[in-house]
């Protein structure tokens, strides 16, 4: 340690090592403050700038009046122009401006809220680097002035920009007025009430703009969750399934592989396997993972997410149902008062899309309700479930994630939690016999083997 280390008798008790000054995640880091300062400066002199064409766009029309009403030599009066032709086209150019201003308020909402995203991450890169310094928190409060959190400085700054948010509302909503004079509307409490809301209007625009940075920019408060394999405890359904349907035994930890007809060892026929799907009671009487439903409540109700529900549910093929199963089928899709004997209709009816998308919706809906499951949306994934592509049109788990900005999402499947590695901030594998061959796990993704181990990781790291 050399004397430039010490500093006013408190000596640090470590630099950062030399080691750490040549990773590459240090040299990113060290590129991206410098990327993100220039950013920040450069959005701060955007904001002045259009500030100032602000400015010019209000005073504009007013030097204009005063030039016109100078040289008129007192014929031309406000009362004369209130009367005149040329009233209807200045209300139309005050309207305008008065919108204008509005959405230029937006403009510099925005690059406001941008440039304390990217102080924001000046903070979380000078975390890091204090961090690596390994100085003592009483080190620390002597140099260093700015903030080391990423949630500072607040998006909300009422007290900073509220007065700029006033400057905007004030100015608009005269020239609103000025355009309601000109065009001759009547003085009276609708437009006493026009222009307050019109005022009161920017004060919500950018309470609007700073909720929506601060909880569904860039990451919400969204958990997604499978329901097969991860709330639904169905390994040991379909064990007791395939065991009521067919007379034969599987044990649970020997279906290493998902669909069960490709387990080696196991010799069951794929029209078996679909068979189990077929009747109705495996579905609604699915038992719960353990402490799924009581975790799911927490995350909801505890910790304040979002429970977003997937689960991808083929409707039986209608070739291998037996024709008992008919009737079975169609009092959930088409309702009870269904005379079953009507074969040919019952089975066309059975292949409609819509139908059997709703039946299942209800089917996954009643079960969830009844093991007292909370969620905020329910989506039955139907057609291409496979493709996380955006350029591909499809309404599946990876499409719905990145429209909704979903953060962490738990699956079973190995395939699609890589994939989801790629969406969301952090991914969960629940940990089941047939994904334990999936390898190196992407960085964001924890493999947990139980709904505990997975509320404590997400209520101890976020």
């Amino acid at each position: 340690m050399t004397k430039a280390h010490e500093a006013d008798g408190f000596p640090i008790r470590g630099c950062m090592p030399d080691s750490a000054s040549e990773t590459p995640l240090t040299k990113f880091l060290l590129a991206e403050y410098d990327h993100v300062s220039q950013a920040l400066f450069d959005v701060n002199k955007t904001i002045t700038q259009f500030f100032q064409f602000y400015l010019l766009i209000l005073t504009l029309p007013v030097t204009l009046a005063g030039a016109v009403f100078k040289f008129s030599n007192g014929s031309l009066t406000v009362q004369s122009v209130l009367q005149s032709e040329l009233a209807p086209r200045l209300a139309v150019v005050f309207l305008v401006i008065a919108v204008v201003g509005l959405g230029m308020l937006v403009y510099i909402v925005n690059l406001r809220l941008d440039s304390l995203l990217y102080a924001r991450t000046c903070n979380g890169v000078r975390k890091h680097f204090l961090d690596l310094t390994r100085t003592t928190p009483q080190e620390e409060m002597w140099f260093r002035t700015l903030p080391r959190a990423i949630h500072l400085p607040r998006y909300r700054e009422w007290r900073f920009f509220g007065a700029v948010v006033l400057a905007f509302a004030l100015m608009n909503t005269l020239y609103l007025a000025g355009a309601a004079t000109l065009a001759g509307w009547p003085v009276g409490m609708w437009l006493g009430v026009l222009l307050a809301g019109f005022f009161l209007f920017h004060f919500l625009l950018y309470e609007y703009f700073v909720q929506y940075r601060e909880g569904s920019y860039l990451r919400t408060h969204i958990v997604g969750l499978d329901i097969d394999g991860v709330i639904g405890d169905l390994v040991p359904a379909f064990c007791a399934g395939f065991q009521k349907t067919h007379g034969r035994s599987v044990a649970p930890e020997s279906i290493t592989h998902i669909p069960v007809h490709e387990c080696h060892g196991l010799e069951i026929q794929e029209a078996e396997e679909h068979s189990v799907f077929h009747a109705p009671d495996f579905w609604t009487d699915m038992p719960v993972a353990p402490g799924a439903a009581r975790r799911i409540r927490e995350l909801k109700n505890v910790l304040g997410f979002r429970i977003h529900i997937f689960t991808y549910r083929p409707w039986p093929n209608l070739s291998t149902l037996r024709p008992t199963e008919y009737g079975e089928w169609a009092r959930i899709v088409i309702g009870r008062w269904w005379p079953a004997r009507y074969v040919t209709l019952t089975k066309w009816l059975l292949g409609l899309r819509l139908p059997n998308k709703w039946a299942i919706w209800q089917l996954t809906r009643k079960w969830l309700k009844k093991n007292e499951i909370p969620f905020d949306r329910l989506k039955v994934e139907m057609g291409n479930t496979y493709l996380a592509d955006p350029s591909i049109r499809a309404r599946n788990r990876f499409q719905l994630a990145q429209r909704r900005r979903i953060r962490i999402f738990v699956d079973d499947d190995p395939s699609k939690v890589k994939k989801l590695a790629n969406i969301c901030d952090l991914v969960f594998l629940f940990d089941q016999p047939y994904n334990r061959e999936m390898g190196q796990l992407p960085p964001n993704v924890e493999r947990v083997r139980s709904w505990d181990a997975l509320y404590r990781f997400i209520r101890d790291t976020l």
